[in-house]
């Protein structure tokens, strides 16, 4: 065995070091009799190295089995037991035994061992109040002075990427705004750029000069703008903008050519409905009637419904004039009215899915803008709350902002509320736990404005046999309405009545 001891000799030194004996007795013996020792102070012996490594990887071990996913970090300074270990583990790990990531502190940041199995530490996700908070006082003084005006999208999203392709190029704003006001062909928006321009040279900011046209630039717009002026970051938020609008214009054109064609089967059906109950069904009942046939009860019914379809209409846009008047002067009936239809909405077949893939791509792109451009997320979910046009869900994003004050995480907080779809939800725990939020808001607005492309297809398909059915509902009792009065004329079987 070999002991490890503390001495003194005849002459007073302090001595140390080790020696080999059988055991602890002979120990004493040999260092009295070989090294002149006069006291011992200490003498212990010392465990082998391998029972030495085996027992630190076994309470190691342990450690790690309760703590999987986090780094067991280790200062280099400590043994060469501790590198043995590592070779240890290392094996380990090759050979597929469960094992863990171990790191070596060193003066820099910890490196991890080559080819350990890896477990990510959880990520802390950014506080509510973190990054950049918009101006809201700025954007409201412009709102103040707000000019009536309207601009097709298409043209807001040109400007954007005009704006983002010379600020990148290095152009000076000033002179930007003069390139794109004289390459822009619409003359309405022609004009609110050299607004913009002119109030710029005024000294006010550019997103205060915008604020001014809210029908063109809406607080999303604005609000990117200015972080883009305080970050010094405008030309990638002007890039990030038309991105956002060419997806959305991409999505009105998808929904505008869905609903055409019911649009104009409905336009032809009222058209034939007033044309048929004003001439030709008063001209048949007339025939009919000289006639003196007997006339069916599917033709009565016809006939009563041509005398008084016309008074329908007429009573339909009276009762649309009323209501829209009392809508202006009660704002409080006006509001119900609208949480009553966004509410309705949500359980129509097909039109549900739809609306409800529409609503979590307009938050989704929104707050994929806010997140990379280093907004605040409280400010980020004010804005979201301004796009999102379904006043159900606005409720339902107030509701977390106050959850998420309170304390809760953003995916919490939306997985309480009715209508935010799941796959939302778990696809922001996960940019949470990862740090990527303002990514995965991007792949989840991108799988949304997929989805909604393939459901309005769907819908398209849908509409076409529901279209033929709305017309033979129509048409069908019309023409067997007529057809039975013809065939006792021909018959001749009034006459032998």
């Amino acid at each position: 065995m070999e002991f490890s001891y503390r001495a003194r000799s005849a002459d007073k030194k302090l001595l140390q070091g080790t020696i080999r004996a059988p055991s602890q007795r002979d120990a004493i013996l040999s260092l009295k009799n070989e090294k002149d020792i006069s006291a011992i102070l200490s003498l212990r012996p010392n465990k082998p190295i391998s029972k030495t490594i085996q027992a630190i990887k076994t309470k190691a071990y342990e450690r790690f089995q309760k703590l999987r996913q986090k780094p067991l970090i280790i200062k280099s300074g400590q043994s060469e037991l501790i590198r043995l270990l590592m070779e240890n583990l290392k094996s380990q790990a090759l050979e597929g035994k469960p094992t863990i990531n171990v790191f070596i502190q060193q003066n820099e940041e910890p490196k991890p061992i080559d080819n350990p199995v890896s477990f990510k530490r959880k990520a802390k996700f950014k506080k509510p109040k973190d990054g950049i908070a918009i101006p809201w006082h700025e954007i409201k003084l412009g709102r103040s002075q707000k000019i009536k005006a309207r601009v097709p999208l298409k043209e807001i999203q040109l400007f954007s990427q005009k704006m983002s392709t010379l600020l990148s190029s290095g152009v000076s704003l000033s002179k930007t705004l003069t390139i794109v006001q004289g390459q822009t062909k619409n003359k309405k928006f022609k004009e609110i750029i050299k607004s913009v321009y002119d109030d710029l040279y005024s000294g006010m900011s550019l997103s205060q000069a915008m604020a001014k046209f809210p029908n063109q630039f809406n607080d999303f717009y604005v609000a990117t703008v200015s972080v883009g002026e305080t970050s010094g970051t405008l030309d990638k938020c002007f890039s990030n903008l038309s991105e956002s609008l060419r997806t959305q214009v991409k999505i009105r054109q998808k929904i505008t050519n869905a609903a055409i064609y019911p649009i104009i089967i409905f336009a032809v059906l009222v058209i034939i409905l007033i044309l048929g109950s004003q001439f030709f069904i008063p001209h048949f009942a007339e025939i009919i009637n000289d006639l003196g046939v007997e006339i069916p009860l599917i033709t009565k019914i016809v006939f009563m419904v041509a005398d008084y379809i016309i008074y329908a209409f007429v009573a339909i846009g009276v009762m649309s004039f009323l209501v829209s008047a009392a809508f202006r002067f009660s704002k409080s009936l006006y509001f119900a009215y609208v949480n009553l239809k966004d509410s309705l909405l949500f359980r129509v077949p097909i039109l549900n899915n739809i609306i409800s893939s529409l609503l979590m791509f307009n938050f989704s792109n929104t707050m994929a803008i806010m997140i990379q451009n280093g907004i605040r997320m409280l400010d980020g979910l004010t804005v979201a709350h301004d796009v999102v046009s379904n006043s159900i869900v606005k409720a339902e994003i107030s509701d977390s902002m106050d959850l998420i004050t309170s304390g809760a995480s953003l995916s919490e907080s939306l997985l309480q509320q009715e209508h935010f779809d799941p796959v939302i939800c778990s696809m922001i725990s996960t940019g949470e736990e990862s740090g990527q939020l303002g990514d995965i808001f991007r792949k989840t607005s991108d799988y949304y404005s997929e989805q909604l492309k393939s459901q309005l297809e769907m819908a398209m398909e849908w509409m076409q046999p529901l279209a033929i059915l709305v017309i033979a509902a129509v048409v069908i009792p019309v023409v067997i309405a007529i057809f039975l009065p013809i065939l006792d004329i021909s018959s001749g079987s009034f006459i032998m009545q």
